[in-house]
């Protein structure tokens, strides 16, 4: 039988400080790649569907020296 999450925490608390440091740097690092993974999925996806609007039409880009001109604008502004 699988042990419960509360099982795992004791267990985990009960362990020397060198092994809870190494199975949290372990936990840390399953999650940081798996949010990574999903994360640049997401990132693609974005992507794609602009590109898809930019190509069609259905959105118009603004040239890079405008939305840096508006940027410095904003900033002096502030």
């Amino acid at each position: 039988m699988p042990m419960t999450p509360d099982q795992i925490r004791h267990e985990a608390l009960s362990l020397k400080p060198r092994d809870l440091s190494a199975l949290i740097q372990c936990l840390l690092d399953s999650f940081e790649s798996d949010a990574a993974e999903t994360i640049g999925r997401e990132w693609i996806e974005a992507a794609q569907r602009r590109l898809q609007e930019i190509t069609s039409g259905d959105v118009t880009g603004i040239p890079a020296d405008e939305v840096f001109a508006r940027v410095r604008n904003r900033n002096v502004q502030t």
